[in-house]
């Protein structure tokens, strides 16, 4: 990738045929050629509508003073790329004979009578149209509903995938309570183990369950199992012992007979050890693998020994359990409780197997199995939290709601139907609405003590209410599914149950669960088919309204739809921008929320690049741009300019990278606030229920990008890892306390990531010093020699911040003291008016000609930094 932006940038080859054959060393050499060229680059960072007016005055600054043309890349996040991808869909639509022109129209100083003023229409355009949602607003606005009649229709849809399968899954629970009602016959003489019956089948069910499960784990300690994944581990040992659990739970309520201490503790003990002694010796007879990923366990005898002897503690623990009197019958006061903690105390006694054989197999086990065996306990642990939750969720949580919903009818003289009704239809609604209020965005300010509590605690109660509200649901359909029925035509009454076998408990029977289900599953699936996981996101509505704004902007020949407002040809393919000049790099954050690499759990992301060349980043890799799929996933199309820019300032998403959480995933999925894309193969539901788990991975066939921001705000960490030796970067993050957060993140990033530290003098700009002492920039020192040796150069970064001086044009100033949080207003609002929209791009254009008062135009941008050095009073 890097060779082919040289070779695009310089016109020749980076490295000779002679150049090391291994990466690292072809690396490292190409970063030599690189620092020989030293590579020049504007970053403009992330922050809505807010930084990409305050943009616009960066480019027109940086037009004013002569060096805008002489940049190599362009490097945009989020709102930065409205007006990167605005400014070089200018300079393509133009192409080489109107680049000059370009320039000098983006420069006001060269427009100095109102017809050159006019003629730069792309300006006027983007200032006519900056309410780029809805650029006419107001209560009867046809935009404006527009937009949220897009909302409305697509959380609906939305809304037809998931909440039908999240209560086919919450039916799981009610299914075994359903199975264990049916099968509870009661100790009996009749025959114990008849073939064909219910017993024998989940008798054999639990032992094959039980098998594999042993099996996995005995292959992995005789080395052959050092390189199988996780995801095998899921597959191959915890679904086995889960479903051998269940079934062990249901045979104990289906059997007629009283239970055999003996044959408990002689199965527990007799299986594990066999399993130890032959698939152990089997395995170590066929060759073991002796690298540093392989588990071993020293001699098989000792071992079965363990296993021999640990084995009973759950045949004694199964024993005890199956037989204690839990009182079913024609009350069942506790097969509910049964329900729901059956499973889990299975699950329980495994691990307390596992532990006492642990410590009497130690001396046979290296460190490395002490720690599979820690990791295999945890996720048992997992298994069984669980089951109870949702067992608690369905059983206890949806009555405590039915008893609220009672007392609110009788508080309100309400009728029964009106209030299920509105509370089946609000309770969704209001769990969207908390989604969308905590969504937060990469571009805030540190967020209040009372967001945070929003975040960490109410958000994961709003999530618990609506599962127990789906749960509620889930019965009351049941109640008037019900088709057993007794005489007179009522529920069988608890005093029959188990008298007949037409009877059981209400909201305990089978056939209708599993009708419920299957229909719920049905539906889910089928509306997955019509409405894709991306195009009934809200990621079409952004796209559209930047493509009509910024890259409608310089189109001369512009026809769009009289009703709609909008223009299909307005958009343009990225690699179309191959011969522009920057170089335009879009940055996107590709989410790895559910990623189990070392050291990067709390990260939870990766920096991601859309360019003219390629698209990818150095984890999945790249592909040459043209031959990325487009939106509707035909091959070989390209990738449109306007989704890249959409995906990069993507910042309402339910992944957001490096402030991902589970609980704010699952709401803003549930509310479709889903800017964010899949890319690759998004098939079926897949994608969507990977999104409301937040269990988003770089592993996957496909991946979702978010804002850049997410990962790194400025754009700064894809300039250091392309060796560009003069940085400038504008940062429009909202930052009212000066707390220089985004900042701060890049520079830890790129520590972190690439080695390269940057230093800045003392953050001397502060919230009392606006308007006063504050300058418009900082000079910081890129430390390439700290990688890449001490005699490559070192870079320089020249850092815009913005803020206000005391030196502002003087409507600048008044509308600083108009609003109170210029030039720090909230990314949230996105409807700028035409003063607010002047004031940043004045801002902007201000600051530029503050730092490099005196330039001369001499040198280009080498002669910027120089000139910035002397009046910020750095020290090159």
């Amino acid at each position: 990738m890097l060779e082919a932006e040289y070779r695009a940038l310089y016109g020749d080859d980076a490295l000779a045929a002679a150049a090391p054959a291994d990466a690292d060393g072809r690396l490292r050499a190409l970063h030599h050629r690189i620092h020989g060229y030293g590579p020049t680059a504007l970053c403009l960072s992330g922050g809505g509508i807010r930084s990409a007016t305050l943009a616009l005055g960066i480019l027109q600054g940086l037009a004013n003073v002569g060096v805008l043309g002489n940049f190599d890349y362009l490097s945009t996040v989020s709102g930065g790329g409205y007006t990167g991808g605005w400014f070089t869909a200018w300079l393509r639509r133009e192409g080489a004979v109107g680049r000059a022109q370009v320039l000098r129209q983006l420069d006001p100083a060269r427009a100095a009578d109102r017809r050159s003023r006019d003629a730069a229409e792309p300006i006027a355009h983007v200032r006519r149209t900056c309410r780029y949602l809805a650029p006419q607003g107001g209560i009867v606005s046809a935009d404006m509903w527009a937009v949220l009649a897009t909302m409305g229709r697509n959380l609906f849809l939305n809304w037809l995938v998931i909440l039908p399968l999240l209560a086919a899954a919450l039916l799981v629970p009610r299914l075994y309570y359903a199975v264990v009602s049916a099968v509870e016959s009661g100790l009996t003489a009749a025959p114990c183990l008849t073939a064909g019956t219910p017993p024998a089948w989940l008798l054999g069910g639990a032992l094959t369950g039980f098998s594999v499960a042993s099996i996995y784990t005995v292959l992995n300690f005789a080395g052959v199992g050092g390189g199988w994944s996780q995801g095998r581990f899921l597959r191959w040992f915890l679904v086995p012992l889960l479903a051998g659990s269940v079934a062990a739970t249901l045979f104990w309520s289906s059997y007629p007979c009283s239970l055999d201490l003996r044959w408990a503790v002689g199965i527990s003990a007799a299986l594990p050890a066999l399993t130890w002694l032959v698939f152990g010796s089997l395995a170590r007879r066929r060759g073991v693998s002796r690298d540093g990923s392989s588990l071993r366990a020293q001699g098989g005898m000792r071992t079965a020994l363990a296993a021999l002897v640990s084995g009973p503690i759950l045949g004694l623990g199964a024993y005890w359990f199956a037989t204690y009197p839990f009182g079913f019958g024609d009350g069942e006061p506790l097969r509910e409780l049964y329900a729901v903690l059956a499973v889990p105390i299975v699950l329980l006694l495994v691990v307390i197997t596992i532990a006492i054989f642990v410590g009497l197999a130690s001396g046979a086990l290296d460190d490395a199995a002490l720690e599979w065996w820690s990791r295999c306990s945890g996720w048992i642990g997992i298994a069984a939290m669980l089951w109870m939750v949702a067992g608690v969720l369905v059983f206890y949580m949806a009555d405590l709601l039915e008893a609220s919903l009672q007392a609110m009818d009788r508080a309100l003289n309400v009728e029964r139907q009106t209030s299920a009704t509105v509370f089946t239809a609000v309770i969704p609604l209001l769990s969207s609405l908390a989604g969308l209020a905590a969504r937060g965005t990469a571009q805030s300010a540190q967020p209040s003590a009372a967001r945070l509590a929003l975040q960490r605690t109410t958000l994961p109660v709003i999530v618990l209410v609506l599962l127990c509200s789906v749960a509620w649901v889930n019965l009351r359909v049941l109640e008037r599914l019900e088709y057993h029925r007794a005489v007179g035509g009522a529920l069988c009454s608890q005093t029959l149950v188990g008298a007949s076998e037409a009877c059981h408990p209400v909201g305990a029977g089978a056939g209708e669960i599993a009708m419920y289900g299957a229909g719920l599953v049905v539906m889910g699936l089928a509306t997955s088919w019509f409405v894709p996981t991306n195009r009934f996101s809200l990621h079409g509505m952004y796209r559209q309204r930047l493509i009509r704004t910024f890259l409608g902007a310089s189109r001369k020949d512009r026809a769009p739809n009289s009703f709609t407002g909008f223009d299909a040809n307005d958009d343009l393919n990225v690699h179309d921008l191959r011969d522009v000049r920057p170089l335009h790099v879009i940055t996107a954050t590709l989410n790895a929320v559910s990623s189990t690499h070392v050291g990067r759990h709390e990260r939870q992301a990766e920096s991601f690049t859309f360019t003219p060349l390629h698209v990818g980043n150095q984890s999945v890799g790249y592909r040459q741009a043209a031959e990325y799929g487009s939106d509707g996933g035909k091959p070989a199309t390209g990738l449109s300019l306007g989704m890249a820019l959409a995906v990069s300032g993507a910042a309402a998403s339910s992944a957001m990278g490096i402030y991902s959480s589970k609980a704010r995933a699952f709401l803003l999925t549930l509310a479709n606030a889903r800017l964010g894309l899949w890319f690759g193969p998004p098939l079926g539901i897949g994608p969507l229920i990977r999104e409301l788990l937040g269990l988003t991975t770089d592993r996957n066939p496909y991946v979702y990008l978010s804002d850049g921001g997410h990962y790194e705000n400025l754009g700064v960490w894809e300039m250091v890892a392309r060796r560009c030796r003069f940085i400038v970067v504008s940062d429009a993050g909202c930052d009212p306390t000066y707390s220089f957060d985004d900042l701060s993140n890049a520079v830890r990033r790129i520590r972190l990531d690439l080695g390269v530290p940057i230093e800045f003098p003392p953050l001397d700009l502060s919230r009392d010093g606006q308007g006063h002492t504050n300058r418009h920039g900082l000079v910081g020192v890129v430390r390439y020699s700290v990688v890449d040796g001490p005699t490559v150069p070192d870079g320089t970064i020249l850092y815009l911040k913005a803020t206000l001086s005391g030196d502002e044009p003087v409507d600048v100033w008044n509308f600083a003291r108009i609003d109170r949080a210029f030039p720090h207003d909230s990314t949230s609002d996105q409807f700028f008016d035409e003063a607010r929209f002047e004031s940043y791009r004045a801002l902007g254009f201000h600051t530029v000609l503050s730092v490099a008062n005196g330039f001369s135009g001499v040198n280009g941008v080498r002669g910027l930094f120089d000139a910035a050095s002397h009046n910020l009073g750095a020290d090159r």
